[in-house]
């Protein structure tokens, strides 16, 4: 799983858009928050993602309990959740570790789910030692409340797992050993890694949006919602300065003459 490695297994690349799992899903929250434009979006991007909050929410891989919500069939279901209409919902595949003696709890997997008028879409990129998995977006139409009890690994969590983290794979090469996996290989094989992790669940982080949203707000990053909508008011006090300026020079050319 992705956080297997210090680093992402996947990255930046020229043709292809891979990009590593926690950083498609930052940069999916940005592009919620802001004009549909790639140079603001990349902007803000790289403003935020040294912020410590930042790191402490999705860089450091070992999860707070306190930045997320567990997911479970009773008090927290994601239907719930899900339920407050139309948005970009951040969550993240959370383990323990081998160790007993290991109390951190591990981000295995970082994506989105959007709710767009009643259709569920899983934003996603995955990157691993056997698979590798392009920046898309996919709308579910299995049961969502699979997510719910992940931790159960029962044959319903497999397939949601192979259908959505795992879909339109490219054949990739296993740095260690150089040995190629086509997408299906690379999907078996990350199954039986997923199989052997101690998994807790899915958290939701509930807080990461809203901090994204503050961030772009309080430094008036370009592309905010809020801040384009002052930016067209100045926009229109600074034409009207422009329109009085140019009167009062017509003005005082017709009194000279």
């Amino acid at each position: 799983m992705t956080t297997l490695s210090e680093k992402p297994s996947t990255r930046f690349q020229t043709e292809t858009p891979v990009i590593g799992c926690r950083y498609s899903m930052l940069i999916s929250l940005i592009s919620y928050l802001v004009d549909d434009n790639e140079e603001k979006i990349i902007k803000i991007y790289r403003s935020i993602i040294d912020q410590p909050r930042i790191r402490d929410f999705m860089i450091n891989n070992i999860l707070d309990p306190r930045n997320g919500i567990l997911l479970n069939n009773t008090e927290q279901p994601i239907s719930r959740i899900l339920h407050e209409g139309n948005g970009l919902y951040p969550f993240v595949l959370v383990y323990k570790g081998s160790n007993e003696n290991d109390t951190n709890l591990y981000i295995g997997h970082y994506f989105v789910i959007a709710v767009n008028n009643g259709k569920l879409i899983m934003h996603n990129s995955y990157g691993s030692d056997y698979v590798c998995i392009p920046y898309q977006q996919i709308e579910i139409t299995d049961d969502i409340n699979c997510l719910n009890h992940f931790a159960d690994k029962t044959p319903d969590v497999i397939h949601f797992f192979r259908t959505y983290f795992l879909r339109n794979g490219t054949s990739h090469r296993h740095e260690e050993t150089g040995k190629f996996y086509s997408p299906t290989q690379g999907q078996d094989s990350e199954i039986d890694v997923f199989l052997r992790l101690n998994i807790v669940g899915i958290y939701y982080m509930n807080n990461l949006l809203p901090f994204i949203k503050s961030f772009i707000e309080e430094r008036r990053l370009v592309g905010g919602k809020l801040k384009r909508r002052k930016t067209k008011k100045l926009i229109k006090r600074r034409k009207t300065k422009k329109l009085i300026k140019r009167r009062k020079k017509k003005i005082t050319k017709f009194n000279r003459v």
